[in-house]
């Protein structure tokens, strides 16, 4: 056989193995081809038949051809016919500098061919252009993703499209209902109309005109019903935050069914608030983050079915007469706009509950002079602002008020509180007050009050009697006192109670021995130390007295008295706790044996009952467990437990065991675990200076359970982060709550 035909044959052989994507193998004189090579040689080959349009393999040859095309960079250099002239030379790609500029125009004149609209029969790299054209708005698990959502919401009225990268809504929409329509299971029948459709987190910038019914409900009853738009004439919740709209078509005003609207994060103005103006059925309206400038428009004034209004964060300057007008509102947000002064007309609409006005240029009083009374404000939040006074009048009454924020203002006094007396939180920081606000000690429901920052020298011993008071802050005060800026809330109470109950004492004394102050202090000793008495309010103090054990012969007069409350045993050397104090169980209150030497979960050895107590502090001991509380302390009426600055290294779930129990301080101890049920059902919880590593999300929708108070401090756990944990419970508890939304 002649050598031609040898050569032939082995051309052939070659071929064969191109053909099923095999790399030939390289002569032996030669380095063999790295793998990454060859993948590399196979994406440009791709990329020049999705350009050229040929379906022809990179390396095949006709078989008709008398003489075979060549591998390049083998046997020939002979260019194959169709190609680009980069890809000619194998060992031009795989030898020369310039072949990833080369690799890089390739791709990019592929995708030049792409965006024109060029089409490719049988082009072997339809997977390669998948990959690097991801521009089409609703393409592969997006577009099934969306299919599936429409299905579902044909059965429950509630389509969610939010966080697809939509730039408009999806025409799908309009065709959901369609008998024909391919995406149809079969279902048709058991259909229900749009209610709701969430669109939020999307790029859209505009909602067509076609998606929107053409007349109201009204017109379609007369038989001039317009099919167009009909999918969304039921709609009861639209929401689009968190987009890109820049107007508002005029048939939205059609949607005559819808009550929930929010529209924050968008780059809506005040022309597109006439046509919200126009749709009479809404209930929640919400265009907070928007482009809304100057004053609030007469034509909102016209929804007198609102309820809630939340314009924050926009640049409204004024709130115009009129407001009266929706007498149904019960929410109005305005924080973060420019606003100087509120009209006496926002306190007149009778149904007003939370008023959110932080954040603004708000000067002088709160309140207008003629403003003597609202009866339904629950909520004031005035933060951030320059304001001097809450009002000009002296009596104001806001007799249902709960909660008064106004941080960070230039307030030099406060009205009398007392005029208020369902008020829970008062936030007064960063102001100028002189002393603590007149009727402060009568507020008999307030637990949370921070008067840090202000001016404040001297604190009324009264304090000390308010025992819903869980929080107190007077941290930066100049106060002639400094040691009660170091302590807690409860040693601060604690200390304005003792003084309270000896002013008390002395004056009694004075009175009824009809001597001076100044002749009673000079004759007035101390009691001895081993002697058991009760003062003024039913409190027996025996702190700081050395006590290692208790008889009941100690606690036999005071039982038949009665009238025995508050027990202060801290600051001794108990090392248990005393089972002689079910003597005082028909009156005792409040006890405390923090400062002793209580150890581990030997620290109450058989059952004590104790049916009155409310509020029991074990604080600053060297405790290491709860269990001893849940298996030997009967205590149903228990509200309030104190294990601060021990070495608890977990916290049980309490409240099975003591059913009325709301606050929980457990600062500064080991805990590394903080479980939902642990924390469930409580008001106020202190667990600051732990370990604990992980805060469950569930945890914030306890929020709307009663959770009110949510310290976690100095953990270790890195989410939230530190700025939001500064931001107090509040905003720690909607950050959980976001996450339980994200994970869904």
């Amino acid at each position: 056989m002649s050598k031609s035909a040898d050569s032939d044959r082995q051309i052939q052989e070659q071929n064969q193995h191109t053909r099923g994507r095999i790399a030939p193998k390289l002569p032996a004189t030669r380095t063999p081809m790295p793998r990454s090579q060859v993948r590399q040689r196979v994406a440009v080959e791709a990329t020049d038949r999705s350009v050229r349009g040929s379906p022809k393999p990179a390396f095949s040859s006709s078989r008709d051809s008398k003489h075979p095309t060549k591998r390049p960079g083998t046997l020939s250099d002979e260019k194959p016919k169709g190609k680009i002239e980069t890809s000619t030379k194998f060992s031009s790609i795989t030898d020369s500098p310039k072949s990833s500029a080369a690799l890089r125009q390739t791709i990019a004149k592929a995708k030049a061919a792409h965006r024109t609209g060029s089409t490719f029969p049988n082009a072997p790299g339809a997977a390669f252009g998948n990959d690097s054209f991801p521009e089409v708005i609703l393409s592969g698990n997006n577009s099934a993703s969306l299919n599936k959502r429409i299905r579902s919401a044909r059965m429950d009225g509630k389509l969610n499209i939010a966080a697809m990268g939509l730039k408009q809504l999806p025409a799908e929409i309009l065709s959901m209902y369609d008998m024909n329509d391919d995406i149809a299971d079969g279902s048709w029948a058991e259909s229900v109309d749009l209610v709701k459709l969430i669109a939020a987190d999307n790029e859209i910038t505009y909602i067509e005109d076609s998606l929107l019914p053409v007349g109201k409900p009204e017109t379609f009853a007369n038989g001039e019903e317009d099919s167009q738009g009909l999918v969304l004439a039921s709609l009861e919740n639209l929401d689009m935050h968190g987009n890109l709209l820049r107007t508002l078509p005029h048939r939205m005003e059609n949607l005559q069914c819808l009550t929930i609207l929010n529209l924050s994060r968008n780059r809506i103005d005040n022309e597109d608030l006439k046509t919200i103006g126009r749709i009479r059925t809404l209930r929640e309206l919400h265009v907070a983050e928007n482009m809304v400038k100057g004053c609030v428009n007469h034509e909102l004034y016209g929804l007198s079915r609102l309820e809630s209004l939340d314009l924050s964060y926009n640049a409204i300057t004024q709130i115009s007469r009129g407001i009266a007008r929706l007498s149904n509102l019960h929410t109005l947000k305005m924080a973060g706009n420019k606003i100087t002064s509120l009209p006496a007309d926002l306190v007149e609409v009778t149904a007003l509950k939370d008023l959110d006005v932080s954040q603004n240029s708000l000067r002088g009083s709160l309140l207008p002079v003629s403003v003597k009374r609202s009866i339904s404000l629950k909520i004031i939040d005035a933060s951030f602002n320059a304001l001097d006074s809450i009002t000009g009048c002296e009596n104001l009454k806001i007799p249902a008020l709960q909660i008064l924020k106004i941080s960070q203002n230039r307030l030099t006094s406060l009205a009398d509180v007392s005029c208020s007396p369902e008020l829970t939180t008062l936030v007064a920081d960063g102001n100028k007050l002189a002393s603590i606000p007149e009727g402060f000690a009568s507020l008999t429901k307030l637990r949370n009050a921070d008067l840090s920052r202000n001016d404040i020298r001297h604190v009324d011993d009264h304090i000390g009697l308010m025992e819903n008071l869980v929080v107190c802050s007077l941290a930066n005060n100049p106060l002639r006192e400094r040691r009660l800026l170091n302590m807690n809330t409860e040693d601060l109470k604690r200390e304005l109670r003792s003084r309270h109950c000896q002013s008390s004492a002395s004056n009694k004394e004075n009175a009824g021995s009809g001597q001076n102050n100044d002749e009673k202090e000079g004759e007035q000793g101390e009691l001895p130390s081993n002697i058991w008495s009760i003062q003024a309010g039913g409190v027996v103090d025996r702190s700081r007295s050395n006590i290692a054990d208790i008889e009941a012969t100690d606690l036999q007069g005071l039982a038949e008295s009665g009238s025995v409350k508050t027990c202060l045993l801290h600051h001794n050397m108990l090392p248990i706790v005393p089972l002689v104090l079910d003597l005082l169980a028909d009156t005792l209150v409040s006890l405390d044996i923090s400062h002793n030497k209580l150890q581990g979960d030997k620290y109450l050895l058989e059952v004590l009952c104790l049916p009155k107590l409310r509020v029991l502090d074990l604080s600053a001991n060297a405790i290491g467990s709860l269990e001893p509380l849940l298996s030997a302390l009967t205590a149903p009426s228990l509200s309030e437990l104190n294990v601060s600055r021990n070495r608890l290294v977990k916290l049980p779930e309490l409240r099975s065991h003591f059913p009325l129990l709301t606050s929980i301080f457990a600062a500064d101890n080991s805990i590394s675990d903080l479980s939902f049920e642990s924390v469930r059902g409580l008001q106020s919880l202190d667990v600051k200076s732990n370990e604990i590593s992980f805060l469950e999300p569930k945890i914030g929708v306890l929020a709307y359970e009663g959770l009110r108070m949510f310290l976690v401090d100095a953990n270790i756990f890195r989410v939230p982060r530190r700025d939001i944990v500064e931001k107090g419970s509040e905003a720690i508890l909607t950050w959980l709550r976001s996450r339980i939304e994200d994970d869904a």
